[in-house]
């Protein structure tokens, strides 16, 4: 489980420098441009703690994915808007905007998978932010793999599917 301060795990003594280890995530997507060179998908965490911040940018970079940061609403739409993520990772209590309006407000503007990572968890927000638009729901403290799982799951079901002719 990953804690809010410094990526320790919750309730551990673990000291805040513990090397941490990832598996590399495969990731299969190519360009828009057609050329056939292989990207990576392109995900915009959401989040004003920055020590969660820290963690989630350093794990999605060593799982391939290429990641932009925004400690602010305002600044995560300018981000989706100019940027065009493929996925966002979204904190829902931040000063100012809060994310579930952040959320709407992408929503209208992109097709990216959202997925709310909160310490909000009784029932009422899960449904209120599935309600705004996100996609998915994870609640802290969380296991970096899970989320790393349902993000995986989420850009699996939006990649382009191969065209296949029917018979006939």
């Amino acid at each position: 489980l990953v804690g809010r301060h410094l990526g320790r795990p919750a309730g551990s003594d673990a000291h805040p420098r513990t090397t941490l280890r990832f598996r590399a995530a495969s990731v299969d997507r190519f360009s828009a441009s057609g050329d056939g060179v292989p990207s990576r998908p392109r995900v915009l965490v959401v989040e004003d703690d920055l020590p969660t911040l820290n963690l989630l940018d350093l794990s999605l970079q060593r799982d391939g994915y290429e990641v932009q940061r925004a400690i602010s609403g305002p600044v995560a739409l300018r981000l989706a808007y100019n940027a065009h993520p493929d996925a966002v990772i979204l904190d829902v209590m931040m000063p100012g905007m809060n994310g579930l309006e952040v959320c709407r407000r992408m929503r209208q503007m992109t097709e990216a998978c959202i997925l709310i990572l909160s310490a909000k968890g009784q029932s009422a927000d899960i449904i209120a932010g599935l309600q705004a638009g996100a996609d998915d729901y994870v609640v802290k403290p969380f296991v970096y793999a899970e989320l790393r799982a349902r993000l995986e799951a989420r850009l699996r079901r939006r990649a382009p599917t191969p065209e296949v002719e029917a018979d006939g």
